[in-house]
């Protein structure tokens, strides 16, 4: 399995955000028709750029995952607002993750997103993320796979202190990635 943090640069955020959380989305139907391509650990959707930490079996399914969004997503906007034309800057930026500390980091600095870009000062006030599907809030239709990184925590709460406090990471035990 692949682990890999994906990066795009000004993408419409704020729509994009109201489109996933408007879908009606039934994760079992997509799946039993569909080949999963890939799986959703973590997100957070920024006014200017996103964050995605994906694990796919191979990289052709990351390729097609985002250039199924990618198309998917400009082909709506564009039909929305009558205009034509590309909406992202440039290609992914992938990085591939080898290490478990890595991972854990990665999820933390994908969640802090918002409030270092001073979006809001409390991250239970961002709904565009991840993160309180990690705590233990429901927020938008689930799509993501929170067990690699839930797991290796003793509680939601642990993953929070972890997050905002800074706290050391307080693990269950060795979780190995492969």
């Amino acid at each position: 399995m692949t682990f890999t943090n994906l990066t795009t640069l000004n993408p419409p955020t704020q729509i994009m955000a109201e489109k996933i959380i408007m879908m009606e989305v039934q994760p079992t139907s997509i799946i039993r028709d569909r080949e999963l391509l890939v799986n959703i650990h973590c997100f957070c959707l920024m006014p200017n750029h996103y964050h995605l930490l994906l694990s796919t079996e191979n990289k052709s399914s990351l390729t097609t995952f985002m250039r199924k969004v990618g198309t998917g997503y400009t082909l709506y906007f564009n039909e929305k607002y009558n205009r034509s034309g590309c909406l992202f800057q440039g290609r992914y930026k992938s990085i591939f993750i080898e290490s478990n500390k890595y991972l854990i980091q990665l999820s933390k600095y994908i969640h802090l997103n918002p409030t270092k870009d001073c979006i809001v000062d409390n991250l239970m006030n961002y709904k565009y993320s991840s993160y309180l599907e990690y705590i233990g809030k429901k927020n938008l239709p689930s799509l993501i796979d929170k067990t690699i990184i839930s797991k290796q925590f003793r509680s939601h709460n642990d993953y929070q202190c972890f997050v905002v406090n800074d706290e050391p990471i307080n693990v269950k035990g060795n979780y190995r990635l492969d």
